[in-house]
């Protein structure tokens, strides 16, 4: 087993060391170095045919749950990212399987105008609301609260694109994953809980800035000429106003 501390302060690093060393390879990161890059150290350092990420704020009530997407995944060699149906602990749906957004998606969802046009189609198909949570289904990208991810795809990739701190880097790596033609699949037979935010709540500020951060980098990264030049403006200065409020109003 291999942990990386993201330079904690609750003792972590040295509960490992005196509990677990024997059985345990602790990465200790001299600063915080985010989601991506953290779990970029854990790949270099296992060699596996399969990596789950699992967030602190998850678990699972079927002791199978695991099992059955590892089945899933040797039973299907073209899908190179899994995720399990996710659930609030009231047993209320995530919307965890999505469709990648595009700018208007983002408006509508990031400003006033989702108030105003709450049914709006472009939001619906960047949830996926239309189609049946409990059926097996294709998605363009999964949440990385729960996911499995299989080798090939870490070493054709290099792993998470170090340039995000936190947030989408899910959906950055499942859009590599299918420019290499590779399936990105949404298997609700395996069902893990998500407590939203349990982690992120401890410095909402932080969060909120990384959150707006990273959506402008994928923007930036993945939108076509004609994006770039008449929309990402419009995104820029959404995400920017958008965060702006949400920051006023803690």
């Amino acid at each position: 087993m291999v942990v990386s501390d993201n330079a904690s302060e609750d003792g972590t690093a040295e509960a490992v060391r005196q509990g677990y060393e024997d059985r345990v390879l602790l990465l200790e990161n001299e600063t915080n170095l985010g989601f991506g890059r953290a779990h970029n150290r854990v790949f270099k350092n296992i060699d596996a045919d399969f990596y789950l990420l699992l967030n602190p704020d998850c678990y699972f009530e079927d002791p199978r749950a695991i099992k059955k997407l590892l089945e899933y995944a040797w039973a299907n060699p073209d899908a190179w990212i899994i995720g399990p149906k996710l659930l609030n602990p009231d047993n209320t749906l995530q919307y965890s399987a999505r469709s990648f957004p595009d700018p208007r998606a983002t408006l509508f969802r990031n400003t006033f105008l989702g108030r105003l046009f709450p049914g709006n189609k472009y939001v619906k198909e960047y949830l996926k609301t239309d189609i049946d949570h409990n059926e097996i289904n294709p998605a363009d990208w999964l949440s990385g609260a729960a996911m499995l991810i299989r080798r090939e795809l870490i070493e054709q990739t290099g792993g998470f694109d170090p340039r995000y701190f936190m947030y989408v880097e899910d959906m950055d790596l499942c859009r590599e994953c299918s420019l290499l033609d590779r399936g990105v699949m949404y298997f609700p037979d395996s069902v893990v809980y998500h407590r939203i935010g349990a982690s992120s709540d401890k410095a909402p500020r932080e969060m909120i800035y990384a959150h707006h951060r990273s959506m402008l980098l994928y923007y930036q990264k993945f939108a076509g000429p004609w994006e770039k030049l008449f929309l990402s403006p419009l995104v820029a200065l959404a995400l920017a106003v958008r965060r702006t409020l949400m920051i006023a109003e803690l």
